[in-house]
């Protein structure tokens, strides 16, 4: 086990959990970005992870970037350019984006397990791994337009990767919640299993996906996760 104060970082028969642990919100502090980027820059030489699982500690995946911090950073860094309109310059955003990149490009299997709120920064996160796993009453979304934000940390892409356009556009304009059900109706989340089988049928799946990873083919991995559920 390595020490952090906001994440936990565990491999068990080399499956790697990696836990947001700032319960019960487990909000993305700045902190949490600056012990995630260390982590994910030392995850690519990690030889004995086969597959990785992520999730947070107690009821909630995360609530996303914290509030206060993050309105605090926007008034520091907002600057006005030539044309008189406000921008945004979040300091360390590049950092955090390619941590999130480094999750997305990982050669093993990486699974999010979803339960309670996933919002914001924590569902851009989830959006990066190869497979989503969330219970059917879980709180998913992109709420940054309700703050006048747009995500920044690579969510319209991902979420346009996986989806239909038309409803990838919606859900971020809009910054509407949705639950695991509607996700997995919108194709964003793979399976919808119960609370008590979260993190197994979670672990279940990267040690599947883990034994010829290589050739990633989705559905096949799925069904069988679905047979020997």
């Amino acid at each position: 086990m390595e020490t952090y104060k906001t994440l936990k970082w565990n491999i068990y028969n080399g499956i790697g959990h990696l836990v947001l642990n700032q319960p019960p919100a487990n909000a993305m502090t700045k902190l949490f970005f600056v012990e995630f980027n260390q982590l994910t820059s030392r995850l690519p030489a990690m030889k004995e992870l086969r597959g990785m699982i992520i999730y947070g500690q107690g009821r909630h995946f995360s609530s996303g970037a914290d509030i206060n911090e993050l309105s605090d950073s926007i008034s520091e860094n907002s600057k006005m350019n030539n044309k008189g309109v406000i921008t945004y310059c979040p300091a360390n955003m590049h950092h955090n984006l390619e941590s999130m990149r480094i999750i997305g490009s990982m050669a093993i299997p990486v699974v999010a397990a979803i339960s309670g709120v996933c919002l914001g920064s924590a569902f851009e996160l989830a959006l990066f791994c190869h497979f989503r796993i969330s219970t059917g009453n879980a709180v998913l979304g992109l709420p940054e337009s309700t703050y006048g934000l747009m995500p920044g940390l690579g969510g319209i892409q991902q979420l346009r990767k996986i989806t239909a356009k038309a409803t990838a556009m919606d859900l971020v304009f809009k910054g509407s919640t949705f639950c695991g059900k509607n996700a997995f109706d919108f194709g964003v989340v793979d399976r919808i299993v119960k609370k008590d089988h979260l993190l197994d049928s979670a672990v279940r799946l990267a040690e599947i996906a883990s034994k010829d990873f290589r050739y990633y083919n989705k559905k096949e991995y799925l069904h069988q996760l679905d047979r020997n559920t």
